[in-house]
């Protein structure tokens, strides 16, 4: 799988996880709940995010490393 393939994927895991918990949420709404999400959901979205970022640098460098091993 490429790098951009494994973000794709990752950013739609993260997607299809948040569409399931607003349905959970609406059955489940208690400061256990709130905690849940603050605790786990939402530090998941920080770290994919930065997860996200670091794919896309290292898409780059290996794209920069293709085309430089190309020019060669």
């Amino acid at each position: 799988m490429s790098v951009a393939g494994g973000r794709m994927r990752m950013d739609l895991a993260i997607k299809d996880l948040r569409t399931r918990w607003v349905q959970v949420a609406e059955l489940w709404d208690d400061p256990v709940s709130r905690a849940f999400e603050e605790n786990y959901l939402d530090t998941l979205d920080k770290a994919a995010r930065l997860a996200g970022g670091a794919l896309d640098k290292m898409r780059e460098t290996i794209s920069r490393a293709k085309r430089d091993c190309d020019d060669r």
